[in-house]
């Protein structure tokens, strides 16, 4: 699978709880989220659909799991982070999936940007099978996901969330509990509108100070740019 917004794939999860009470972290598809971070403290399972990523976290000490039930059967807490809602539905309940290595004390914090229906469509199910869930997306790009400063925004059971707070400070700057199941994704929702809008009013700004420049110096093309050119991504698929 590929990185979500450039910054990581990945499935998580935290083992047995060690006689330190540092739980064993399991990680599913890791790519820019360093090593050295997540390795803090915890025992570290990787799995990769990239064999490179696979390889560069093992030379850190990481073990691989071939698949997520893997992972969540070896787990205390699974995290997530991929592309799209049906990437986060299939690691969680389809063949293989976490579901099928669910067990009492199973977590899944999804830090996936997703549909937040579907975030409380995979709670639901998995909560079904003994297995508590939060949504927590990420603000910050692959600059903050190396450099540990993600703004992370997290849904769910609030004592869930003070449970693995730290966790989640292990890979961001802030991690802010904003409501029930599915909230965290809304918070995104939100921040990405801001984003867009402020993208869209800059690119109007821009294209008619350059429309004033052609006319002053009388050009015959009428220069702009639209938001295609400064943000194509954004432009074609979220929009």
């Amino acid at each position: 699978l590929r990185a979500a917004e450039g910054i990581l794939d990945v499935v998580t999860g935290l083992g047995a709880v060690h006689a330190a009470h540092e739980p064993a972290l399991h990680l599913v598809a890791l790519r820019h989220l360093r090593a050295a971070r997540a390795h803090q403290g915890h025992d570290l399972v990787v799995r990769n659909a990239s064999p490179e990523a696979e390889q560069e976290l093992a030379a850190a000490g990481a073990s691989v799991a071939a698949t997520p039930r893997e992972v969540a059967a070896a787990s205390e807490l699974v995290i997530t982070m991929l592309p799209n809602s049906p990437h986060v539905r299939e690691a969680a309940l389809g063949a293989d999936g976490l579901i099928e290595g669910a067990h009492e004390g199973l977590t899944l914090i999804d830090m996936s940007s997703i549909a937040p229906l579907i975030a409380r469509e995979v709670g639901e199910a998995l909560a079904e099978a003994g297995v508590a869930m939060l949504d927590a997306p990420v603000s910050g790009g692959e600059p903050g996901a190396i450099a540990g400063t993600l703004a992370i925004m997290v849904g769910g059971e609030r004592e869930v969330f003070d449970r693995y707070r730290d966790v989640l400070l292990q890979v961001g700057a802030t991690a802010t509990y904003v409501g029930p199941l599915g909230s965290g994704n809304i918070a995104k929702l939100a921040n990405q509108t801001i984003v867009a809008v402020n993208i869209a009013a800059v690119a109007e700004a821009l294209e008619e100070r350059l429309d004033e420049l052609r006319r002053q110096a009388g050009w015959a093309q009428t220069f702009g740019l639209p938001l295609e050119l400064i943000s194509p991504h954004e432009a074609k698929d979220r929009f």
